[in-house]
């Protein structure tokens, strides 16, 4: 074969293998092609709750605005389900991981919900939905702020006592201290232990005059057919009432209430676990108990009331206790809500259901110069207007002597919106009248506590009980009118 030159066999051969080769390299690439899968969508990533502002059970104040959610991914905002809080209306605004929720002012004293549903709240990127979530809290109660406390009240004092069939006996007295308050103060004593009127037939001796209102104490009378039996004079308190009234005086009385269970013979809250909070519960125990020492003290309340004795009524006296140390009797000890209950209960079953209408009702405020919030404090002991007539506070003061206590006066007159008249109901020193004239501080009356505060030199003693007795400003006895 001649070199460069192809035979026809050759030739042919070279052809056919071109053609394979530009045939077979194409289907190849086919075949190869279709062999590959393409790539699967990434799966969508549900935003995840990581960290919000508030906590469940938080309370907050009124005024808190916004909280704020952050998520696992940027997220964005559906318009469908909205979310909510409560009744109010709410925007939200999400930034990269964050979301904003703004909303109004919220009331004091109430339980909130905040619901996000499903869908609200999306994956910037694919759209997925965060779940379901909701977080409960409350609000703080409302605190009234102290009020200005006034160069001098303005009284409105109320035209008549609180229960509108009062006796007639009643509501003369009532009437003669709403007459007197501001222009004379009352004298009063205590009786010594419950029952007795020792410590008003000692400033007798000493002075010729009578205070004008002996108080009692319901203390014992609560154990009837007991082992108290053994030394409780049961008819002695009445029987005394009965006479300082004929007599031409006023009778006051008031209540340590011991231990209604009788667990314990108790009144002091570390002594007893009694829980007053039970008077929400009429089924309880508790309840049951409350009720039957006030059904026991309205039979005693009634022999006066037979008699036409009319009573300044004063039971669960200091129940706030103090501001620095707390609570010190049972019926204070679970707060103002069951102490507030427990009077309103007390007064429906004395006045409506047994019928006790010679009764003036006394609520004894606490104040003390370490309550910063002593109005709102004060308010939320406060039974209100239609369950109290008389505003009263105790004081011991020791620094202060014989000296006046305007400020205690004004403070206890401005809980009651100065339409209560105002006592001192209880007090180591009585406060010099010519003071009292001068300053303002014009109790209704002043009661000291019995014992050394009545009769020792150290507190007020014979001397000075002369001194007061001769001032025309103090009341005693026989200054009284007649009620009957």
């Amino acid at each position: 074969m001649v070199c460069g030159i192809k035979s026809p066999q050759t030739t042919f051969i070279f052809f056919m293998k071109n053609i394979l080769i530009c045939c077979i390299i194409p289907l190849f690439a086919v075949f190869t092609a279709c062999s590959v899968k393409p790539e699967p969508d990434p799966p969508a990533v549900t935003p995840v709750l990581e960290t919000i502002s508030i906590t469940a059970g938080l309370v907050v104040d009124v005024n808190l605005g916004t909280i704020t959610i952050t998520y696992s991914v940027p997220v964005k905002i559906s318009t469908s389900p909205g979310i909510t809080l409560g009744n109010l209306s709410v925007a939200a605004n999400a930034t990269n991981k964050s979301v904003v929720l703004t909303f109004g002012r919220l009331e004091y004293a109430t339980s909130y919900t905040l619901t996000i549903p499903k869908g609200s709240i999306l994956n910037k990127t694919d759209n997925a939905a965060a779940e379901f979530f909701s977080i409960s809290f409350s609000t703080v109660e409302y605190v009234a702020p102290n009020p200005d406390i006034p160069s001098s009240i303005i009284w409105n004092i109320d035209a008549s006592p609180v229960n509108t069939n009062v006796s007639a006996g009643a509501k003369k007295v009532y009437d003669y201290l709403k007459q007197s308050f501001g222009n004379k103060i009352i004298s009063s004593t205590m009786a010594e232990v419950n029952w007795n009127i020792d410590n008003a037939q000692w400033v007798y001796s000493q002075t010729g005059k009578w205070p004008a209102m002996a108080c009692f104490d319901f203390i014992h009378y609560t154990r009837k057919g007991t082992n108290y039996d053994s030394w409780v004079d049961y008819n002695a308190l009445t029987n005394n009432a009965i006479k300082y009234w004929q007599d031409g005086g006023i009778v006051a009385l008031m209540w340590h209430w011991l231990d209604p269970s009788r667990i314990t013979d108790e009144f002091y809250s570390e002594k007893t676990s009694f829980d007053i909070s039970k008077i929400f519960d009429p089924t309880s125990t508790q309840y049951k108990a409350m009720i039957a020492d006030i059904d026991e003290v309205a039979t005693h309340l009634k022999k006066l009331k037979d008699a036409g004795v009319p009573l300044i009524w004063r039971p669960l006296h200091e129940a706030e206790g103090s501001y620095r140390y707390g609570d010190w009797f049972w019926w204070g000890s679970k707060g103002a809500e069951s102490c507030v209950q427990l009077w309103k209960v007390m007064y429906n079953r004395l006045v409506n259901f047994h019928g006790l209408n010679n009764l003036i009702w006394v609520w004894t405020v606490s104040l003390d110069n370490y309550d910063y919030l002593w109005y709102a404090d004060g308010l939320k002991w406060y039974p209100g207007k239609d369950y109290v007539d008389i505003i009263g506070i105790d004081i011991y003061d020791d620094a202060a002597a014989h000296g006046s206590h305007l400020d205690f006066f004004k403070k206890t007159a401005l809980i009651a919106g100065s339409r209560k008249i105002v006592a001192l109901t209880e007090c180591g020193y009585i406060p010099d009248p010519d003071l009292m004239l001068a300053n303002g501080d014009k109790w209704s009356y002043f009661m000291p506590w019995y014992g050394d505060y009545t009769k020792a030199d150290k507190y007020n003693g014979a001397e000075y009980w002369k001194k007061i007795f001769s001032n025309s400003f103090v009341v005693t006895r026989s200054d009284l009118p007649s009620f009957k």
